[in-house]
């Protein structure tokens, strides 16, 4: 297919060809077969599997393989270049595989390959650790639409890459909040509890005393004007007689009545916190297993059985609190599972070891 990968470089598509990130197929026999043609990043020629007098069969095997032949020879010839000018007699093998790496990765680094390969070997370099793709991942596809791949190493090792620390940090808030919508009980108690609306949980409860009033007015007259003069809200000598007999009530005196019980449920009716309410309702749910424990344990399980009740009766802002837990603890406290850390690459790329 020499003339048609000629019409490619003259950016002149031919018939039943098909594009993608540099790699070019040839569907003119599918379904039986396709062949893959790769563009050399190095002079830019559309090249097949000339070595073995045939085409790639794949565009993994594209990506792969994308120096042409010439250019290959020409990078080996490089390599060959850096060992033969090592005038160190004190070199070992290991310290020559080395530098005959870094040299592999800088001169594919200068080719301009995609993020992805070359956060591959940026990671391999910083990791010492020779890594490959993930079986379920085929991140040389469509390299640019990529934001994250995983890499496998030698045993469990297992590292995942981001392509920048926002696509990162997403990663981290979308995992937190999804702990947080699952398990909120695994998190701070007064953490979770900072992100909850207490007048939107004040409202779910209602008012526990609106049966408190009807103390006061199921009372009977006279027991309700001997219980506001005992509060010193009413005069006694305006419903009593001096022998102590309850006066007829008047017109005026059935309003100060009125005002004095108006009074007094303004001023005494509890105070109400929806917060204080919940640990008294919830807190020591659970039974027996709240008992015995330190007086600092106790609280804590308190509070997250409140919360575990609470979440039940309003939602949090889950985002905010997610973001607000990645601020406070870092990406890699809830994405690396191995040690928690992150791996800051060249170009802004972020990595992180999951085991």
């Amino acid at each position: 297919m020499p003339d048609a990968r000629s019409l490619f470089e003259d950016a002149r598509p031919a018939p039943n060809w098909a594009k993608t990130t540099g790699v070019y197929g040839d569907f003119s026999r599918w379904p039986r077969s396709v062949d893959f043609y790769v563009k050399c990043p190095k002079c830019g020629v559309v090249h097949g599997d000339d070595q073995h007098g045939c085409n790639f069969k794949s565009v993994r095997d594209a990506h792969t393989n994308r120096l042409c032949q010439r250019c290959s020879v020409e990078a080996v010839n490089k390599i060959k270049d850096v060992v033969a000018h090592v005038d160190d007699p004190g070199m070992t093998p290991k310290g020559i595989a080395k530098l005959v790496g870094e040299s592999t990765r800088d001169a594919l680094l200068d080719l301009g390959g995609s993020w992805v390969i070359n956060a591959k070997l940026e990671l391999e370099t910083d990791q010492d650790v020779s890594l490959e793709f993930s079986d379920d991942d085929t991140p040389l596809t469509e390299p640019e639409d990529v934001e994250s791949f995983r890499l496998k190493g030698s045993g469990y090792t297992e590292y995942t890459v981001y392509r920048n620390d926002e696509v990162a940090t997403a990663a981290a808030v979308a995992q937190v909040k999804s702990d947080l919508e699952d398990s909120p009980e695994n998190f701070i108690p007064s953490f979770v509890k900072g992100f909850i609306d207490m007048d939107s949980l004040r409202q779910a409860i209602g008012d526990p005393y609106e049966d408190w009033e009807g103390a006061l007015e199921n009372k009977d007259t006279p027991e309700k004007i001997e219980f506001l003069v005992g509060e010193g809200l009413l005069d006694s000598d305006l419903f009593y007689t001096k022998n102590g007999r309850l006066r007829k009530v008047t017109k005026v005196t059935q309003q100060l009545l009125w005002d004095a019980e108006e009074q007094y449920k303004t001023d005494n009716k509890p105070e109400f916190d929806p917060w204080e309410w919940m640990l008294e309702m919830h807190g020591d749910e659970g039974g027996g297993g709240v008992y015995g424990l330190t007086p600092e344990q106790r609280s804590k399980l308190r509070e997250a059985n409140a919360i575990k009740a609470a979440l039940k009766m309003v939602n949090i802002d889950y985002d905010a609190a997610a973001a607000a837990a990645v601020r406070a603890d870092g990406v890699g406290h809830f994405l690396s599972s191995y040690d928690g850390n992150t791996i800051e690459l060249p170009d802004g790329v972020v990595a992180i070891r999951n085991n």
